[in-house]
């Protein structure tokens, strides 16, 4: 499950894009095996699609297997995309709702831990949709690249810059988007967005991976007295697949 954010976020992104089309969109999607379904299930809970409540009311039979899935997102005990656990500010939220369309989110729904897989959920709304959206959210996780004290953060953090800069190298369209993102920013994320918008004009990614490496082992060194075996072999198993293979 934590490999499969990307295709998460395209099928959010497509039936996010096609709102009128959605029913038939999940019909045809419907060949996925069953054990793999809820790939489909947490799409639909993610697209941010004005009925994806009704929508995943309708689709249950289909989803025989993950009928307590469905009933945990209907009821909002599970959270979506709409209540992303991650410090930002005010004026990106804003934004973001005018894209995914949500009402207010109730109090009794837990927020949504950001970890590598909302990360790739989140780009694979970018790639389905083109869509600014994803992208600042993605933008507002650029802080966390600095973080000094929380593994996880760091983490994540690293892999937001890597991947915009490595995206934005390739991709003139995202690299304009990411200059108008600019302007929005507070001074915080405006100043590690100007260094990701400089690796990928000078394709200098290297850099970007050396410095998330090294920030990432300083912080396990720190830690290591109080951590144990375990939690490091996973914290570098994260730093490998999020930094270097990226």
């Amino acid at each position: 499950p934590e490999a499969a954010g990307l295709h998460v976020g395209f099928l959010a992104g497509v039936i996010a894009a096609q709102p009128t089309r959605a029913d038939a969109l999940i019909a045809a999607m419907v060949p996925f095996p069953q054990e793999e379904s809820w790939v489909i299930v947490r799409a639909i809970a993610y697209s941010g699609h004005p009925d994806w409540k009704g929508l995943l009311a309708r689709s249950a039979a289909r989803f025989p297997h993950h009928d307590a899935m469905i009933q945990a997102y209907v009821s909002d005990r599970m959270p979506t995309l709409a209540r992303l656990a991650m410090d930002e500010p005010a004026s990106v939220w804003t934004r973001m709702r005018g894209w995914f369309r949500f009402g207010e989110p109730a109090d009794k729904t837990p927020a949504l831990a950001v970890g590598p897989d909302v990360l790739d959920t989140l780009w694979g709304i970018y790639f389905a949709t083109g869509d600014a959206a994803p992208l600042a959210r993605i933008v507002a996780l650029l802080p966390w690249s600095e973080e000094r004290a929380d593994a996880g953060r760091l983490t994540v953090g690293c892999m937001a810059k890597f991947t915009l800069a490595a995206n934005a190298a390739r991709d003139p369209v995202l690299l304009a988007l990411l200059r108008n993102e600019l302007a929005a920013q507070p001074a915080g994320t405006a100043g590690v967005l100007k260094d990701t918008i400089a690796a990928a004009e000078s394709i200098d990614l290297g850099r970007i991976r050396k410095e998330s490496i090294d920030a990432i082992r300083a912080l396990e060194k720190a830690n290591q007295p109080v951590a144990t075996p375990q939690r490091d072999s996973s914290l570098w198993r994260r730093t490998v697949a999020a930094v270097l293979l990226r």
